[in-house]
C-alpha cells in the first residue's frame, strides 16, 4: 500500500500499523534553530517560534512519510535590544531562541472600523514544495490562526476589554485575522506546483492550566469563524483538515470536532488533557497527530530508562489511530538520533502484544534501539551535516 492510500484509509477510519510518521516538515513536528542545532543554515517555517524548514533531504533520514508544502521565512533581523517586527507589525522579543509579541500594533484602536481597516500583510513569498510525489504533501500554517492573530495584534488586556465590553470590535479583528487566514492560504496554494494532501490550522487557544476564552465566547466569536474559515478552506482545496491547539482545550473538544476537522493535534499534557481522557471525548476513529514526546522518548533508550521510554512509548499506543510525530516543535539541543531511536521504538512495537502486557518484547526493543544510539556517538558526530551522518546509520526497521 502507498503512503497516500494508507493516509486516506486513517482519514476513513481504518487504520493500519506501523503508523505513518510525520517529524521536520512542520512547525508542529519541526527541529527550532539556536545553539546545537545542525539546522540552523536553514531557512524558517515559522519565525516566532524559531523553526528550521526542513527539505525532503533532512527529513529522510527519519523515514518521514510528508513532505512540506509551506513559505520559506528568513530570520528576523534582530535590533540592539533583540527585538524585530513582523509583517503584521507587531514588535517581538527574541530571547532563549523564541520570539514574543511585545508591542501590538492595534492596542490603541478605539473603533472597530480601525480594526478592519488595518493594512494586511503581503503573502508573496518563496515556498518549498515536495519533489517526490510518493509522500504525503502537507500544507504548513501559513498564518497565524484567528485568537493568535487577536492576541498579537490587540493585546491580551484590550481583547479581554472587548470580548467583554465592545463586542463590535471584538468580532471586527476577528473578522480581519479570518480574512488573513483565507488570503494567506490562497497565496499558498497558488503559488504550489503540488495540492496538499492535507493542510495544517493552527491557533492556541489554551493556556497550560485553562483556556483563554470562555467556553461561551469560544462559541460565539470563534466557532463560527471557524466553521466559515474551514468551509473557505474545503473550496480552496479539499485536502483534509488537521487541527492544532495548544493547552488545556478539554471543555470546547466536542465543538471542535464538530466543525468536522479530520486529524486532531493537541497537547496532552496540559491540564484535563490526558490523552485517555481525550481519546474518550473524540470519535474513536478521528486520528490524532503528534502526541508523542519523541526527545524525551529518544534520551530514556540512550539512558537505558526503562520504565521511562514505556511511559512515553505508551501515549502513542494510547492515542491509536494516529500519526507518528512529535509532541511540540523539538529544540535546539534535541539530537536527531535520539528521535530515530524513538521512531524505531515504537514502530517496532507490536500492538495486541504491548495490551497484553509484553514486557520482554519492550525491553527487546529498548535493547536494538540503545545499541543503535550507542554505534551512532562518535566524537565528531555533531560537526557532520545530519544528512551524511544519519543516511550511512539508516534506521533498522524504518522504511524510506
Amino acid at each position: 500500500m502507498s503512503r497516500r492510500s494508507k493516509f486516506q484509509s486513517l482519514i476513513s477510519g481504518s487504520a493500519d500499523w506501523p503508523p505513518l510518521i510525520d517529524v521536520g516538515t512542520n512547525s508542529l513536528t519541526g527541529f527550532r534553530r539556536g545553539e546545537g542545532s545542525p539546522y540552523n543554515s536553514l531557512p524558517l517555517s515559522n519565525t516566532t517560534l524559531n523553526v528550521a524548514a526542513l527539505t525532503e533531504r533532512e527529513t529522510a533520514p527519519f523515514a518521514s512519510d510528508f513532505a512540506r508544502i509551506g513559505f520559506l521565512f528568513d530570520p528576523p533581523e534582530l535590533d540592539d535590544d533583540d527585538t524585530f517586527t513582523d509583517a503584521f507589525g507587531v514588535r517581538h522579543l527574541f530571547a532563549d531562541g523564541m520570539a514574543s509579541p511585545l508591542e501590538h500594533p492595534l492596542e490603541a484602536a478605539s473603533s472597530a472600523s480601525q480594526l478592519a481597516g488595518h493594512k494586511r500583510p503581503n503573502w508573496r513569498l518563496s515556498i518549498a514544495a515536495p519533489t517526490n510525489p510518493d509522500l504525503i504533501a502537507i500544507a504548513e500554517t501559513p498564518c497565524p490562526g484567528l485568537l493568535d492573530q487577536a492576541l498579537a495584534m490587540r493585546g491580551s488586556w484590550k481583547l479581554l476589554d472587548d470580548l467583554t465590553e465592545n463586542w463590535r470590535n471584538a468580532s471586527a479583528l476577528f473578522d480581519w485575522a479570518l480574512e488573513n487566514i483565507v488570503a494567506s492560504y490562497e497565496a499558498l496554494l497558488e503559488a504550489s506546483p503540488v495540492c496538499p494532501d492535507v493542510i495544517i490550522y493552527a491557533d492556541d487557544i489554551g493556556f497550560k492550566d485553562s483556556m483563554f476564552l470562555s467556553e461561551a465566547d469560544f462559541r460565539r466569536f470563534m466557532k463560527p469563524r471557524l466553521a466559515t474559515l474551514f468551509s473557505r478552506l474545503r473550496k480552496l482545496c479539499d485536502a483534509p483538515i488537521l487541527f492544532h491547539s495548544c493547552g488545556a482545550i478539554a471543555p470546547v473538544l466536542g465543538d471542535i470536532v464538530d466543525l468536522g476537522i479530520d486529524i486532531l493535534n493537541v497537547d496532552t499534557f496540559a491540564r484535563g488533557m490526558d490523552i485517555g481522557e481525550v481519546r474518550r471525548r473524540i470519535p474513536a476513529n478521528l486520528p490524532l497527530h503528534g502526541i508523542t514526546a519523541l526527545d524525551f522518548l529518544g534520551a530514556a533508550v540512550r539512558k537505558n530508562e526503562t520504565d521511562a521510554a514505556r511511559f512515553y512509548a505508551s501515549h502513542f499506543m494510547q492515542a491509536w489511530p494516529a500519526i507518528l510525530a512529535p509532541a511540540d516543535s523539538l529544540p535546539p539541543s534535541t539530537d536527531p538520533v535520539d528521535i530515530a531511536a524513538a521512531l524505531y521504538v515504537i514502530r517496532s512495537l507490536d500492538p495486541d502484544r504491548v495490551a497484553r502486557g509484553g514486557d520482554a518484547a519492550f525491553e527487546r526493543t529498548l535493547e536494538s534501539a540503545n545499541r543503535l544510539v550507542d554505534e551512532s556517538t562518535v566524537a565528531e558526530r555533531n560537526r557532520q551535516t545530519t544528512d551524511d551522518r544519519l543516511r550511512s546509520e539508516r534506521i533498522p526497521g524504518v522504511s524510506s
